[in-house]
């Protein structure tokens, strides 16, 4: 069954990247009020830390298992790993909000369950602090596009969790929800809901993904059914994903590397998109029958993707029909030689190899960016030795040839350009396409 293509619209000027590609910057701007109380425990438990409390009486979470269903395919789908650790109000006030994210599925899903963590994912550590969750809850969104036309639920969502106090980046982790305990349909927009409060100081992992955000965490506010709070065009907070089981045999691909899969670009007001809903690889699943899980943050380089990062186990159980890695271009600009960015790709390369070894992999050359000099020098030299490759370890896509302009060919073609680094979400089409044409070997 095809799925439509999401509705494109989020982040704009919040992420903008360097031209250097040394980092993305997220700039936040909130209306939040006093600090609340902490909430009540969670009947889920972190990963680390201290032992989680015991449930309170009368929490109401949705039951679930500690184990999945046995025998199933797993999935995961992320709401965009964090990219920058910022203070959302500011480095002296407190911060507390309540934001939703809208996400779509195209499985017939038999159970998932959350993660939820406050963490530096490129720098692969925990971001020190403690910070109260009031709660999570997850149910179909009433609007039936991407992002839609309000953060409204079609009914009560589901409480997967009353509350967590989180410290030192611990991960909250859900139990596995039967999928219809939430009314899950494939294809269907549903809507992620969470209340984030932390004392002033303590800092939170941002992701370039699309999130209303009202500027409280009352726990009301995270099941009410109608729509809370505005629809930002900036970034959301927390790095969150979703681990889910399926029974059905859709090719499952996993994405590595920097903010060309993510989606998003710098200029959304001019080109809207829907970060990761409208990521290459998430286009190739909405049209293709197909799922994605995506490693890949703004702001990384392929030295972020190191063989003992921790990156590689974040999905645990995974068995994907194909990995990409496209991870250059902020080492290319950022003057990385060439000699050490190919020790390193080589070496992420090998560990996906490692970590799947049923996967074929694929590799992306470098579009154009804007790059001058021995930069775009090395550009060039980059994307023929990806093509002239023949060690058959890979396949290589040409996105330098899909997305570059003919003309001037260290620039973005104009009619994808987003921001001058990043492509509209026609050019993520592209991109898509292309892989489609080389995973059926067309």
């Amino acid at each position: 069954m095809k799925r439509p293509a999401a509705t494109l619209l989020i982040v704009g000027s919040a992420i903008a990247m360097l031209v250097a590609g040394i980092a993305a910057v997220l700039v936040v701007a909130l209306v939040v009020s006093n600090l609340r109380a902490p909430g009540a425990p969670t009947a889920g438990a972190p990963t680390a830390g201290a032992p989680p409390a015991a449930e309170p009486p009368g929490a109401g979470a949705g039951s679930g298992s500690a184990t999945p269903p046995p025998g199933e395919r797993l999935a995961d789908y992320t709401f965009g790993h964090t990219a920058a650790v910022v203070a959302p109000n500011g480095p002296g006030a407190p911060t507390e909000l309540t934001e939703r994210l809208p996400f779509r599925l195209g499985a017939d899903v038999t159970s998932l369950r959350l993660h939820v963590r406050n963490w530096d994912y490129i720098g692969d550590r925990p971001i020190p602090g403690a910070i109260d969750i009031s709660g999570i809850a997850l149910g179909r969104a009433a609007s039936a596009e991407i992002p839609g036309e309000s953060s409204a639920f079609a009914e009560a969502p589901l409480l997967v969790s009353p509350g967590s106090t989180l410290t030192d980046g611990e991960e909250y982790v859900s139990d596995w929800l039967d999928a219809s305990s939430i009314g899950f349909e494939n294809g269907v927009p549903f809507i992620l809901s969470l209340g984030i409060s932390a004392p002033a100081g303590v800092e939170l992992g941002a992701a370039g993904s699309v999130a209303w955000r009202a500027g409280s965490a009352e726990p009301a506010l995270v099941t009410r059914e109608s729509s809370v709070g505005d629809y930002s065009m900036d970034a959301s907070f927390l790095d969150i994903w979703l681990e889910y089981t399926l029974t059905s045999d859709e090719k499952l691909v996993v994405v590595a590397g920097h903010s060309l899969n993510s989606g998003a670009n710098s200029a959304a007001a001019e080109h809207p998109h829907a970060g990761e809903n409208s990521a290459w690889h998430q286009l190739w699943a909405n049209e293709n029958d197909g799922l994605a899980a995506s490693l890949s943050a703004p702001g990384s380089w392929t030295t972020n993707f190191p063989p003992d990062s921790p990156k590689w186990e974040l999905y645990d159980g995974l068995q994907p029909d194909a990995f990409v890695l496209w991870s250059a271009s902020n080492d290319l600009a950022g003057g990385q030689s060439i000699d050490v960015l190919r020790s390193a790709w080589l070496a992420a390369l090998g560990r996906a190899q490692e970590r799947w070894p049923d996967a074929r992999l694929f590799a992306m050359t470098e579009p154009g960016r804007g790059l001058t000099g021995p930069l775009e020098a090395n550009r060039v030299l980059w994307n023929a030795s990806l093509r002239a490759d023949t060690s058959g370890l890979f396949t290589v896509i040409d996105a330098d040839a899909l997305l570059s302009d003919p003309d001037r060919p260290s620039l973005l073609d104009p009619a994808i350009d987003g921001d001058g680094i990043h492509p509209t979400p026609a050019g993520n089409q592209r991109i898509a396409d292309a892989f489609e044409r080389a995973l059926s070997g067309r």
